[in-house]
């Protein structure tokens, strides 16, 4: 096969590259990332969740220290931020490793790593202040026997402010969010089961000129299956009514996962038995409805709820489908966006 010259610098390039790279980490297993990292859809969801997957096995094998080398990453989101930091985070408490991260060249993906605690070296921030940093993002942790989550959970909430002066969507943004980590305290993991360094959850916020992104992450059992033991016989009375209602088909006698999270998130009664509490999701899906668009994905087990304003395609807001793969745990990506003069 004949190379052109300008592939022959290429190589030669990357070839010195990883000489030099070598070098500097000796005893590291070197792990290379993608170009892009992102979970703006299903399809780049999975193929985030495969690079993760990649990274854990590979962390589960190795004895020594590992090198995260991003420097050819361009792109990460939000939610992929979210995702690759927990996924170090269960590496190093969980299997108490060494992890070390190449930081990318891209300037926005450096910004957003050192937000996330992923890495933080003399570019990471592109010398933007801290203030400024902690005006637009936010992120925060915790497991079982932590404190109470809300004091964390509201420094996340207050990036809300910024869109609406009113004193109470901060509040509303904070319940929401608050209670969603709660949940994952409550029932994820387990209630009786003690507290693991690597079962945690992850709450975070981006900020923009229009529109506040709120993330909501754990490596749970997924509320396909915790939902039906919690909620019981009215979950099931709900899922039997919108079965005949919408003439959903049932495989194997059992409701899939995407019609049982569609009935759980229809299910108001609280799982508590408490009447501030359950409406976690509810309150997300209303709060949508007050800005000029929005939206809430919920990806848990193979099942992917959305809730969107104003509706894709002329069709409904609603949809809940087969995810074609299963979540590991549940992920909540949630927008608020206003009009320019509102913001």
């Amino acid at each position: 096969m004949n190379f052109s010259k300008r592939q022959k610098r290429r190589a030669r390039g990357r070839a010195k590259e990883q000489a030099t790279l070598r070098l500097r980490y000796p005893h590291h297993f070197i792990f290379r990332g993608p170009s892009r990292l992102s979970a703006g859809n299903p399809r780049e969801l999975r193929s985030a969740l495969e690079f993760l997957k990649h990274f854990d096995d590979l962390a589960a094998g190795c004895e020594g220290a590992v090198l995260l080398d991003l420097h050819d990453t361009k792109y990460i989101d939000l939610t992929a931020c979210v995702m690759l930091a927990a996924a170090i985070q269960k590496c190093q408490l969980g299997r108490q490793l060494q992890i070390d991260v190449r930081m990318p060249r891209n300037g926005s993906a450096r910004f957003a790593l050192k937000v996330f605690g992923v890495a933080d070296d003399a570019r990471a921030g592109d010398d933007v202040p801290d203030e400024i940093v902690e005006q637009v993002m936010k992120v925060t942790s915790g497991m079982k026997g932590d404190p109470s989550p809300g004091e964390r959970t509201f420094e996340v909430a207050r990036l809300a402010e910024r869109l609406d002066a009113g004193e109470t969507l901060a509040d509303r943004v904070h319940a929401a969010l608050n209670e969603a980590a709660d949940n994952v305290l409550s029932w994820a993991y387990g209630m009786n089961a003690p507290p693991n360094a690597s079962e945690r959850w992850w709450v975070a916020g981006l900020l923009t000129t229009r529109s506040a992104t709120f993330v909501a992450l754990d490596h749970g059992a997924g509320i396909p299956t915790t939902a039906p033991q919690n909620l019981g016989d009215s979950l099931t009375g709900l899922i039997k009514a919108m079965m005949q209602d919408r003439g959903w088909r049932q495989i194997n006698l059992k409701p899939t996962d995407s019609q049982i999270l569609l009935a759980t998130i229809h299910q108001r009664r609280s799982v508590s038995g408490l009447e501030e509490r359950g409406k976690g999701l509810n309150n997300m899906i209303a709060l949508i409805d007050r800005f000029s668009a929005g939206f809430i994905n919920i990806f848990s087990g193979d099942a992917v709820y959305g809730y969107r304003t104003p509706a894709a395609n002329e069709g409904d807001k609603e949809h809940c489908s087969p995810l074609g793969f299963n979540f590991p745990g549940t992920l909540i990506v949630w927008r608020l966006q206003a009009q320019a003069f509102e913001a």
